[in-house]
C-alpha cells in the first residue's frame, strides 16, 4: 500500500504543533487540525449504514417552507413521492434563519433542541448554500418503483435520469454500480466552496415499490499519521450525521470493529496521549485537543488495581472502548439496595442499558441469567439501567421476566448516568476490575463466550 501523505494545519493556540505541508508526523502538543485528504469509494469503516427519511409530506410545515422549489417533476409516475435530504443541520436552518424563512424563535428552539454551539454560527454561511439532495419516487407505467435525484442540485429535474429501484444490494460492485455523484456546497470559514458525495438509493422492499426508499453514501475520506513510533490511520465517511470518526493503527483490516468509533467530545489515544476529538463544519477537517487528565481522575486511578498494582497510566473518563467508565449510581428496583459502578471495582461488570419496550432486550434476558447463574459474584456482575415504559409496573415486570441481577431506573431522581449518553437499545459495556471499557454492543452468547475467555467461569 503506497504511503499517504498528511496536511497538517498550524493551529493558532499556544504550544501548537510545527507541522509542515505533507508532513506525516504530529507531535505532543496542545491542538492541531488534521485534513482527511484522501478519498475512496466503498465502505467505510461504519459499514453499509442505509439512512431513511420521511418524505416532505410527512415533515413540518416550518421545515418544508425552506426547501427549494423545484420544477419539472416526472409527470409519468403514478404515487409520487418527493425527498429532500439535508446534509448539514445547522448551515441549513441558519441560513433560512438569516434569509427569512424562519423566524428567530424556530431558529433558536432548533438550536436548544439538537444542542448546537450558538458560537459556532461564525462558521456558517447567510448565502443560501446547496445544502439539501432532491428526489421524487414512484411507480412507472409497469408498476415498478424507480426514482430520480436532482443530481446537479439545480431544483430542476428536465435534466435528470428516471432509474430502477433496486430491492436492497450487499455486494460492492453492485452498490457502486448503481451509485453516482451529486453536487453540494459548503462553507469552510472564508468562501463558499463545492465538492460531491457518492449516493445510492435503494428500496428494502421485496416488491420493489416506490415507497421506504434509503440512503447511503459509499464513499469515506481517511489519512495516515506518524505519532511516535507508529502510524496511525484516521477514516471518516462521508456523510455521518454523527460525525463520528474511526481511529486505529494502520495495519492491515478486513473488517473493522465498532470499538475503533470515536464521536464528537470523546478521546482518541495514540501511544500514551490522548486527544479529544472536536469535529468542524468543513468536510474531511478535524481538530484534536490535547486531554488533560484532571486531579480527582487521576487520584482515582492510581489506587490499587485488581492486582494490588498501583496504576501508572490515568486513563480518561469516557464510554468509549479503552477509556475509564463513568460512575453509576441508583437504586436497585427490587430490594431497594444502593449500586454502584465503583462499588464492583476488582470484577467485570456488564452494563446493560435496556427498555421494557425493547423486544431483543427482552430476548436476551436467559443468556444473561445464564450468565448470572454461571458465574461467581465475586468476579463479575451485571447492572441493568432500565427505561421504563410500564407505567409504574416495573417491579412486577422485572419478577414476571425472572431478572436477578441488580436494576436502577433510568429517570429516577437517585439516579446518576451522566457521560453515557443513550439514545438507542441495547446498549452495552464490559468493564474489567479496573475500570476500564474492554467491550461494547455484547449480546447474546458473545458475553458468555467473552467472560470464559477471561477465565472468570466458577471451578
Amino acid at each position: 500500500m503506497r504511503r499517504i501523505a498528511l496536511l497538517i494545519v498550524i493551529s493558532l493556540t499556544s504550544n501548537s504543533c510545527v507541522n509542515y505541508h505533507n508532513s506525516q508526523e504530529i507531535k505532543n502538543c496542545n491542538s492541531t487540525t488534521i485534513l482527511l485528504t484522501e478519498k475512496a469509494k466503498g465502505l467505510g469503516p461504519g459499514g453499509n449504514n442505509s439512512y431513511f427519511f420521511g418524505s416532505i409530506d410527512m415533515l413540518d410545515s416550518t421545515v418544508i417552507k425552506a426547501f427549494h422549489q423545484t420544477k419539472n417533476l416526472p409527470d409519468s409516475l403514478i404515487s409520487m413521492k418527493r425527498y429532500c435530504m439535508i446534509l448539514d443541520d445547522y448551515q441549513f436552518y441558519y441560513q433560512n434563519y438569516r434569509n427569512g424563512s424562519y423566524s428567530k424563535k424556530d431558529f433558536l428552539k432548533k438550536v436548544i433542541e439538537e444542542e448546537w454551539n450558538i458560537d459556532d454560527t461564525t462558521n456558517l454561511s447567510d448565502k443560501i448554500l446547496k445544502t439539501t439532495i432532491s428526489v421524487v419516487s414512484g411507480y412507472n407505467s409497469k408498476n415498478m418503483g424507480v426514482y430520480v435525484v436532482d443530481a446537479n442540485n439545480n431544483n430542476d429535474f428536465s435534466d435528470d435520469t428516471l432509474r430502477s429501484l433496486f430491492y436492497d444490494l450487499y455486494a460492492m460492485e453492485d452498490i457502486l454500480n448503481n451509485s453516482y455523484y451529486v453536487d453540494y456546497e459548503f462553507y469552510d470559514g472564508k468562501s463558499i466552496r463545492k465538492d460531491k458525495k457518492l449516493l445510492n438509493v435503494k428500496t428494502f422492499n421485496d416488491n420493489q415499490t416506490g415507497y421506504d426508499i434509503y440512503f447511503s453514501f459509499p464513499e469515506f475520506l481517511y489519512s495516515k499519521i506518524k505519532y511516535g513510533d507508529k502510524v496511525y490511520l484516521i477514516c471518516q465517511e462521508t456523510y455521518n450525521p454523527d460525525k463520528a470518526i474511526y481511529v486505529m493503527e494502520d495495519i492491515p483490516y478486513f473488517s473493522v470493529c465498532f470499538n475503533y468509533k470515536v464521536k464528537p467530545n470523546q478521546y482518541i489515544r495514540f501511544g500514551d496521549d490522548f486527544y479529544l476529538y472536536k469535529p468542524t463544519s468543513i468536510p474531511g477537517t478535524i481538530k484534536i485537543i490535547n486531554a488533560k487528565i484532571s486531579n480527582d481522575e487521576y487520584n482515582e486511578q492510581i489506587t490499587k488495581n485488581s492486582k494490588g498494582n498501583y496504576r501508572r497510566d490515568p486513563i480518561p473518563v469516557s464510554n468509549q472502548f479503552g477509556m475509564i467508565a463513568p460512575e453509576i449510581k441508583g437504586v436497585d428496583i427490587l430490594t431497594d439496595s444502593l449500586v454502584s459502578l465503583r462499588k464492583n471495582s476488582g470484577k467485570y461488570v456488564f452494563l446493560d442499558f435496556w427498555s421494557t419496550y425493547c423486544i431483543p432486550c427482552i430476548m436476551d434476558f436467559p443468556n444473561l441469567i445464564k450468565v448470572y447463574e454461571e458465574f461467581d459474584r465475586s468476579n463479575v456482575e451485571i447492572i441493568g439501567i432500565v427505561d421504563d415504559r410500564t407505567n409504574g409496573n416495573i417491579k412486577q415486570f422485572i419478577k414476571d421476566k425472572n431478572v436477578i441481577w441488580p436494576n436502577i431506573n433510568m429517570t429516577a431522581l437517585t439516579t446518576d448516568i451522566s457521560g453515557y449518553e443513550i439514545n438507542s437499545y441495547p446498549t452495552t459495556y464490559l468493564i474489567d476490575p479496573d475500570g476500564k471499557i474492554i467491550a461494547t454492543d455484547l449480546r447474546g452468547d458473545q458475553l458468555l463466550k467473552r467472560l470464559e475467555s477471561l477465565k472468570t467461569k466458577n471451578n
